[in-house]
């Protein structure tokens, strides 16, 4: 799960302290959305979901209507769920970006 988490946030270009925090702006509840659909479809429970992104049971189907529309209307939505289903692991460069942000507090752009 939390390896899901991780490579959303790397595709959608969300920091995980951001993930985590109690901010609402629309690129992290749309990370929230991601999330969501993509543990559903690794078979996780939607109560399970909904105590890991610390959300009400109905929050998340609502977030899963919503990722649904997004997935249609949306074309950045849809790539970002694309890539995320397609890859399973975490990127290399991910990896040294959280080690850069974390250790060094520098802001690491990826090309």
């Amino acid at each position: 799960m939390e390896r899901t988490i991780k490579r959303v946030c790397f595709e959608m270009d969300v920091p995980l302290k951001d993930f985590y925090s109690n901010r609402r702006f629309r690129h992290i509840v749309d990370c929230y959305k991601l999330v969501s659909v993509l543990l559903k479809e690794e078979g996780i429970h939607e109560q399970i979901i909904a105590s890991l992104l610390k959300k009400d049971r109905t929050t998340i189907l609502y977030y899963f209507r919503e990722a649904d529309n997004l997935i249609k209307t949306n074309p950045d939505f849809r790539k970002a769920y694309l890539r995320c289903k397609r890859k399973k692991g975490l990127p290399k460069k991910f990896i040294l970006m959280q080690i850069l942000n974390k250790n060094q507090h520098i802001k690491f752009y990826l090309k």
